[in-house]
């Protein structure tokens, strides 16, 4: 069976799923030199208008900076609670 794709998929993603994408690359990878590569596979796959790729890199490049922000304060929160 056939369906046809007539919207883009990730015109359908919500917050919760691209900080998930952004958690399981970061996990997977160790960081975003991959993100490039795919963002040019979803536009060749017709998932992503490519204008809106410079958009998606700079979401993920902000988040980026708040979970390792985040990691920090917790990181820095242990060490202190260890210190006491």
């Amino acid at each position: 069976m056939y369906v046809e794709l007539t919207t883009p998929r990730i015109a359908v993603w919500n917050d919760f799923l691209v900080k998930q994408r952004i958690k399981l690359e970061l996990e997977m990878l160790g960081g975003f030199g991959k993100v490039e590569e795919f963002t040019n596979n979803l536009i060749e796959e017709d998932e992503f208008d490519a204008d809106q790729k410079d958009a998606f890199k700079n979401f993920v490049k902000d988040n980026v900076q708040e979970a390792k922000k985040a990691n920090r304060q917790a990181r820095e929160a242990r060490k202190k609670a260890l210190q006491k």
